[in-house]
């Protein structure tokens, strides 16, 4: 989570008052670079702006099986690239 900390967003998921769960987008807004190019190091990705990673999508043991709750993560994080970041 500490990684990309100049190019991410973080988006937090909780359950009544409880943290359930978290995903981390980084963005190409910084010279730091994306995640996936650690193993896919040939896309040509240089110079983008209109791109982003999740670098980190994760939901608490006792929450996991719970569709609903991955989604709502999923579907913000979408909200938030075409409304507010792309």
């Amino acid at each position: 989570m500490r990684a990309y900390l100049d190019s991410s967003k973080y988006f937090v998921l909780t359950v009544n008052g409880y943290l359930a769960g978290g995903l981390q987008l980084v963005t190409s807004n910084s010279d730091e670079g994306f995640p996936c190019l650690k193993v896919w190091s040939e896309l040509d990705l240089q110079g983008r702006n209109d791109i982003a990673d999740v670098a980190l999508l994760a939901l608490r043991p006792k929450f996991r099986g719970q569709r609903k709750l991955f989604w709502l993560l999923c579907v913000e994080t979408l909200r938030y690239c075409i409304f507010g970041y792309l």
